[in-house]
């Protein structure tokens, strides 16, 4: 028996660690042979198989995203404590010209290979204090997952000009002034096929347009 093997089948589960004695009984040769073997599972470091597989996996939770992004459309208007602002229209251009164009007036055009992004809208001024250019919130925009660009504002000045110096008062209180956002990029992001959307935070909270 020392050195050798035997096959057994499922053992019966005991209910404590009590040795057990096994008996194998020979059949070969002339008489029966019977050999005793005793089993000391207290010694049996290694976990019933059984339990091993049906270990418990304790479970992470998904973690969600916290940040607060709102996703808006033309003609939707945002309303906060010192402002509301309507948003008119997103869009492609490669000129962005004053309302006013019936006589000399400027404009701004993008450079060779790339096109602007034109956020429109109109800012009320609801607060009791001026706003400058450099308080208005400013767009970017995110194309094809991944690729990012910058933004910068200005203000159509109803004639035929557009303010843009950063400390310039545009909106006064309790009056309207006309916003833009502009973000120049590639070409290719107005040509193909894939995802864009532009958003921009205001008082905490992230608007994201989707443009495609």
């Amino acid at each position: 028996m020392k050195g050798g093997t035997i096959t057994f089948g499922d053992l019966i589960k005991v209910k404590d660690d009590s040795p057990i004695t096994v008996m194998v009984k020979s059949n070969g040769g002339l008489s029966e042979e019977y050999q005793m073997m005793e089993i000391d599972l207290s010694s049996n470091e290694s976990a019933p198989a059984e339990e091993t597989e049906s270990e418990d996996v304790e479970e992470q939770p998904v973690e969600e995203d916290s940040s607060d992004v709102k996703t808006v459309k033309k003609g939707d208007t945002i309303v906060t404590d010192d402002f509301e602002f309507t948003l008119e229209k997103v869009e492609f251009t490669y000129e962005l010209e004053p309302k006013n164009t019936s006589s000399v007036y400027t404009s701004y055009e993008a450079e060779d290979g790339k096109v602007y992004i034109n956020v429109q809208g109109e800012y009320y001024n609801k607060s009791k204090k001026d706003v400058a250019i450099r308080d208005l919130f400013v767009p970017t925009a995110d194309y094809d997952n991944g690729f990012e660009y910058g933004g910068f504002v200005v203000v159509d000045d109803g004639d035929n000009s557009f303010d843009w110096v950063s400390h310039y008062v545009v909106c006064e209180p309790l009056s309207t002034c006309h916003y833009h956002g502009l973000i120049e990029c590639p070409e290719v992001v107005e040509e193909s096929d894939a995802p864009i959307f532009v958003y921009f935070e205001i008082d905490g909270t992230t608007y994201r347009y989707d443009i495609r």
